[in-house]
């Protein structure tokens, strides 16, 4: 192959598309008897072929084999455990904002009550996750009226009916009681049965069930079961109050009683 071929077929494409003989010319230079006289050659050779277009055309007979390149993905990170405390802040959060606007509260705080240490607060089953408190006052009812309401929060692993029995025992003290489940949308069509039976359990036990796809997303928590008001004994109601709320919400609350 002479230097002329050889330029020719340095501007023809490798992945087997064709290019105008009018192009060739212009991008190489040359007069058309020289132009001629290579392309001829080659295809005399079979190093290239004719092509359809106006001018006429040429390709390669061999194009170049290119392999598809097929991006490997990145392992994918390994995800730490996810436990059920670490579900308390982002769920307080929702409820400390879309929960807070979709009941109209004003007065209220959101407090974790799951983590407090060895700090006495009477025994088993006394210590609910996630309370939410308010008070409020009606238009034709006297006096100021306070709701204490209960979350006990549980990841995929821990959500079985003794979650109900769980959320009604902090009901005794209590005027709502929930149990929030975080059951991501893959893991909740493997448990309908187990939904819902526990929906059942906590509807015959006037317990509220609250399924989170994400439980940092308020549009993503379906309430099954709403939750029943109950109207708890007024020394049982003070003495959780003073159990479980810190001080600093106790200030807040004396202040809204006033």
């Amino acid at each position: 192959m002479n230097p002329d071929q050889k330029l020719i077929i340095e501007k023809i494409p490798t992945d087997g598309s064709p290019v105008g003989n009018t192009r060739l010319m212009r991008e190489l230079g040359w007069q058309s008897d020289r132009y001629w006289k290579a392309r001829d050659a080659l295809l005399a050779e079979e190093s290239i072929v004719l092509g359809m277009g106006r001018g006429g055309s040429v390709r390669l007979a061999k194009p170049a084999e290119t392999k598809e390149v097929v991006p490997v993905a990145a392992p994918a990170a390994a995800q730490p455990a996810q436990h059920e405390s670490d579900l308390y802040e982002p769920a307080a959060k929702v409820l400390n904002s879309e929960w807070a606007k979709d009941f109209h509260l004003e007065e209220f705080f959101v407090q974790i009550t799951a983590k407090q240490g060895r700090r006495e607060t009477g025994g088993t089953w006394t210590r609910p996750d996630i309370i939410l408190v308010t008070v409020t006052t009606y238009q034709f009812l006297p006096g100021k009226f306070v709701d204490v309401v209960t979350f006990e929060v549980k990841d995929k692993d821990n959500f079985n009916v003794t979650a109900v029995y769980e959320a009604l025992a902090y009901r005794r003290a209590g005027t709502r009681a929930y149990v929030l489940a975080h059951l991501p949308d893959d893991v909740r069509k493997t448990l309908d049965v187990a939904i819902e039976d526990i929906s059942e359990e906590a509807k015959r036990h006037g317990v509220g069930l609250i399924v989170a796809g994400q439980i940092d997303r308020y549009d993503t928590w379906a309430f099954l079961v709403q939750a029943e008001r109950k109207e708890p004994d007024p020394a049982e109601l003070d003495e959780f109050i003073d159990r479980q709320v810190s001080e600093e919400n106790k200030k807040k609350l004396r202040k809204w009683l006033k």
